[in-house]
């Protein structure tokens, strides 16, 4: 089981969604290798519990259970008084549960400090091929992911291979793609500060940086950079070279976006023309957010439900030809959105778990000493804080890519705060004796 944690990384990286002939309204069902690897290494740990093997839930297994058990009781409700799909309400829940069952996994598999220098490595491989893949496409001018799996008859969203820029080997959603490299890009950074100054890392950071651009994610992009800036402010006393990063990065920046690449094939002008910028935050406003909010006081106690925006006639603007909501199953602002599945309580919920998140991944960063242990309770940190502030504009806690990287370092930050802890006290009992 020792190189289980290389396998789950690289499906995540690589794998490409695969159409399975389950009809759900307006919704794909796709599996990915990744699942089959989940289900089989939770299965195996609740065999191992049979045989008084306990499983570690960790201290977010509290909230976390609270959150689940409000959307689940919520949605019921809403399937027994709304004229929602049940088939299309379940997918939406026991994806989100698979995130957190991924978090068990990782911190009840993972036990060693090779293991955590084992899966950072892998990480670090999984994104320098997805990023030859970059440079392929630029190369011959043509943006699309290598691993595609066509759905055949079953219902497939128009916009699903739809992006602004490169893709990932398996995956086309922008923000996927951009979060993906937004992790890449921080952990060679995070390498440089903390690890060694190494011209490998700076360039594997500039690289993955423009990798990141060229994605056109918006909230990846700024997320990115504000949650490195605010880690560089907090870390301002301990890194050596923050001011060498820093404009290093800003070189990077504008350079690359100066340029015109390989044609009009990337839309780097979504992210620096500000008159697009202001209109996309003007579209979400007047036709996401304003008729939305009405529709979450409407129902603010219990909500309306797992997967009922885009799809019940209260929270569907206006429909194509294919009956789908305009702005499909977001609200572009994640809190909403919890807001409007699930009411105040399942909102309150889920705050109180992203907090307990924080809370943990602060705890884990401020007693790191090794330098292994500073880079993933960092990576933890500055991408939390880049999806929290991404959640205010994205769903950001939806995408499949995006979440399974989130949790899967929350994972290795728990399984990382433990060695450390355990550590301490055997260094404790040896001094004292």
């Amino acid at each position: 089981m020792r190189y289980f944690i290389v396998l789950l990384i690289l499906s995540i990286s690589l794998s490409p969604r695969i159409p399975l002939p389950i009809q759900i309204p307006l919704r794909e069902f796709d599996l990915r290798i990744e699942d089959l690897i989940i289900v089989l290494l939770f299965c195996i740990l609740l065999i191992r519990s049979l045989r008084k093997d306990s499983i570690y839930l960790s201290s977010l297994f509290k909230p976390a259970s609270v959150y689940f058990n409000i959307a689940c009781i919520t949605s019921v409700i809403a399937l027994i008084v709304l004229p929602l799909d049940e088939a299309r309400t379940v997918s939406y829940l026991v994806k989100e549960i698979e995130y957190f069952v991924l978090f068990l996994v990782v911190i009840n598999f993972v036990r060693t400090k090779s293991q955590l220098h084992l899966a950072l490595r892998t990480l670090m491989i999984a994104g320098f091929i997805n990023m030859l893949w970059v440079g392929y496409q630029i190369v011959v001018d043509k943006k699309m992911p290598l691993l595609v799996i066509s759905a055949g008859n079953l219902y497939e969203r128009p916009t699903l291979l739809a992006s602004y820029g490169p893709t990932l080997i398996g995956e086309a959603s922008p923000f996927a793609t951009g979060t993906f490299f937004m992790v890449m890009f921080l952990l060679a950074t995070l390498y440089l500060l903390f690890v060694r100054w190494k011209w490998t890392y700076a360039i594997l950071s500039g690289a993955f940086l423009i990798s990141l651009i060229l994605s056109a994610s918006r909230s990846s992009i700024f997320g990115a950079f504000i949650g490195l800036a605010i880690f560089i402010s907090l870390n301002r006393k301990k890194i050596q070279k923050p001011l060498v990063i820093a404009v290093s990065v800003v070189i990077l920046f504008i350079l690359f976006s100066t340029f015109s690449i390989a044609g009009n094939m990337f839309s780097t002008e979504r992210v620096l023309d500000k008159a697009k910028f202001e209109n996309s935050l003007y579209v979400r406003q007047q036709d996401i957010w304003m008729p939305l909010l009405p529709k979450a006081g409407e129902r603010f106690i219990f909500g309306w439900g797992k997967g009922s925006i885009g799809f019940l006639p209260e929270l569907t603007a206006e429909t194509n030809s294919l009956g789908e909501s305009r702005f499909g199953d977001e609200a572009h602002n994640n809190y909403l959105k919890l807001l409007l599945e699930t009411g105040i309580f399942g909102l309150l919920a889920f705050l109180w778990l992203l907090y307990r998140i924080i809370d943990l991944v602060l705890s884990a960063w401020r007693q790191a000493t090794d330098s292994i242990s500073k880079v993933i309770s960092s990576l933890a940190l500055v991408v939390t804080i880049a999806m929290t502030i991404g959640a205010l504009v994205q769903d950001v806690f939806k995408p499949v890519v995006s979440n399974e990287l989130w949790w899967l370092l929350i994972g290795l930050t728990v399984v990382d705060w433990r060695i450390n802890a355990r550590l301490n006290r055997e260094n404790a009992y040896h001094t004292a004796t």
